[in-house]
């Protein structure tokens, strides 16, 4: 309702109880905790490689958080609106006609004409004065003022007689115009209290927006909140990006795309594949064509493939370049039959012989006349057919290992009595029987060691060929014996006598103790369609130090051989045999082959 107020200063209101407004600081603690946990959660990981984005989990907090944001910012909105739209604070006043519940909207007079008691109450506690009351009695309701001073209510309480006096006296005589000058509603008294706009202190209606307070809350939840989340996911991801962009690292980007970035597909084709081709340049050589095709493999459209593949392709030619010998060669066609050096593989295997037979002629052995023709019909069969030669194998003697296992059992072969404390390691069961047969490999890879003494292209490719076993003995007599008939392709009989060289070796990864063997054998050597033979012994002692490599494998060995179990026994053994052979089997080969070898004894 819109009242009409008469700004006169006589009537000014005798005693008045503003009422209390309700305290905001409830709602701007909610504001502040709810900006403040906004803050939190908008920091959390932000930038994070490994989450670059909120999950829909923090939806849900964003939109709760800004629904509350919005309902705070609405209720302190709505009390200054509504604190504003009247032109006086609420409350109960006393004037000198009317008592005016203005405590809301609705203006409600009582005539001070129907009071029906006006009682002043002095308050005390232990004996002083604390404050005063007065009570305003209406037939259907009454008003308490409280005062401070007792002075001050008895001077309200005074004033508020005065008034009732003059009423009553201006209504016994009929004239109320002289009331005009205390009545602050004189003017819309005089128009029965009918709306106007004419003059004077108008309320202000109600704002709309402030009766939609629930929908504000679930509007600003939703809009806001689902806006701070992806505004937030974007900024936290582009810093992410940025950074990957500019310092590529295969770690990093991988836990980008596991956390979800909204560019993933990007650094998945690009950022990850221009890191992992960084990695693989660093490389060299063979590792470096091995990780350049891996990556190929791994990321075959990727926005690096053409860089990539260019790479590849120069260091599969210098790889190519790199292989002086035919193992090497062959092993690179098989393994990269598509590379564009491949087909000039057997020109290069071809040209290698050639080299090898010119460089052998020149400093053959004329000492055994079966050395040329021998080694001649080797080398033609081994370039004409990629087949390694078979090398047949008979033991000797291999009993006379069990004493030395005996006084390694007892310890009489440790250092100063102490035993080793890895234990030790015996030699008998991985040179007898089927530990023998395991040897083989180790001992036919020896004597391809011995040969690549004399021969370092590699000519001679062998592989362990069937066993020769006690059955079979007297059908085959040692060398220099007549040989097998009609052997099908270039064979090596060989016979191996394996004894204690009276030394052990100490492991520095396992500190286990290993006895050290020296390899005796008798080769004989024969080619198909020729009755002639090459016979020859060598002897192979243990180096003074040993080398084992858990990660490369045996002395020499491809890429791609097995490797070994991690402490294995036998490999050690087989370690030891192929470095002997290495180091002593093969410069007696080269006296055996060549004439008056040089200081540097090879081809």
């Amino acid at each position: 309702m819109r009242s009409l107020v008469s700004v006169s200063p006589s009537a000014a209101p005798i005693c008045r109880r503003v009422s209390k407004a309700r305290s905001p600081v409830l709602w701007y603690l909610l504001l502040i905790l709810t900006l403040s946990a906004m803050v939190v959660g908008v920091l959390h990981q932000f930038g994070a490689s490994a989450a670059p984005v909120q999950d829909r989990r923090w939806l849900g907090f964003y939109v709760a958080a800004c629904g509350l944001i919005g309902l705070a910012l609405s209720m302190l909105g709505r009390r200054s609106a509504l604190r504003g739209s009247l032109p006086f604070a609420p409350g109960v006043y006393v004037f000198p006609l009317d008592l005016v519940d203005a405590r809301t909207r609705e203006l409600e007079l009582y005539p001070l004409s129907d009071l029906q008691s006006i009682d002043p109450v002095h308050h005390t506690k232990g004996g002083k004065y604390t404050y005063s009351t007065l009570w305003f009695a209406f037939p259907e309701k009454s008003f308490v003022f409280e005062i401070k001073g007792q002075d001050q209510a008895e001077s309200q309480l005074a004033a508020v007689q005065s008034s009732r006096q003059i009423l009553l006296q201006a209504m016994a005589r009929g004239d109320l115009s002289e009331l005009l000058a205390f009545d602050p509603f004189a003017d819309a008294r005089a128009r029965n209290f009918l709306p106007t706009n004419d003059f004077g202190l108008l309320a202000k209606g109600r704002p709309g927006w402030t009766r939609f307070i629930w929908a504000i809350t679930l509007i600003c939840g939703l809009v806001f909140g689902v806006a701070t989340w992806r505004l937030r996911n974007w900024q936290s991801d582009q810093r992410v990006f940025a950074r990957l962009e500019a310092h590529p690292e295969v770690a990093l980007a991988e836990a980008y795309v596991r956390g979800g970035g909204l560019r993933s597909p990007e650094v998945s084709s690009t950022i990850i594949p221009k890191a992992k081709l960084a990695e693989a340049k660093k490389e060299k050589g063979g590792r470096l064509v091995e990780e350049l095709d891996k990556f190929l493999k791994a990321y075959p459209k990727s926005g690096v493939e053409a860089e990539a593949r260019a790479l590849f392709r120069d260091a599969l030619h210098a790889e190519f370049l790199a292989q002086t010998t035919v193992s090497g060669v062959r092993a690179f066609i098989a393994r990269y039959p598509d590379a564009p050096d491949a087909f000039q593989g057997q020109t290069k295997i071809r040209d290698v012989y050639a080299e090898t037979r010119a460089t052998f002629k020149q400093k053959q052995s004329t000492s055994d006349k079966n050395v040329v023709p021998i080694i001649e019909s080797m080398l033609t069969w081994a370039e004409e057919r990629p087949v390694p030669f078979d090398v047949r194998i008979r033991r000797r003697n291999v009993a006379g290992l069990a004493a030395a296992d005996r006084l390694l059992a007892k310890g009489l072969l440790d250092d100063d009595g102490a035993p080793a404390p890895g234990g030790a390691a015996e030699v008998t069961p991985l040179f007898a029987g089927e530990g023998g047969k395991a040897r083989d490999a180790a001992i036919v890879r020896g004597i391809e060691r011995a040969f690549h003494a004399v021969f370092p292209a590699d000519v001679f490719p062998l592989k362990v060929g069937a066993s020769i076993d006690e059955a079979t003995a007297a059908e085959l007599p040692p060398p220099p014996k007549p040989p097998f008939p009609n052997v099908p392709s270039p064979t090596l009989v060989v016979d191996v006598d394996v004894a204690w060289s009276g030394a052990t070796f100490l492991s520095r990864d396992t500190k286990r103790r290993y006895l050290g063997v020296q390899v005796k054998v008798d080769v004989l050597i024969q080619v198909p369609q020729d009755l002639r033979v090459l016979t020859f012994s060598l002897k192979a002692t243990p180096p003074e130090t040993l080398p084992v490599d858990w990660i490369s494998g045996l002395p020499g060995s491809l890429p791609g051989a097995p490797l070994p179990p991690p402490g294995d026994d036998g490999f050690v053994y087989d370690a030891l045999i192929v470095s002997a052979f290495e180091e002593t089997a093969g410069p007696k080969l080269v006296s055996l082959l060549l004439a008056a070898p040089p200081a540097s004894s090879r081809l």
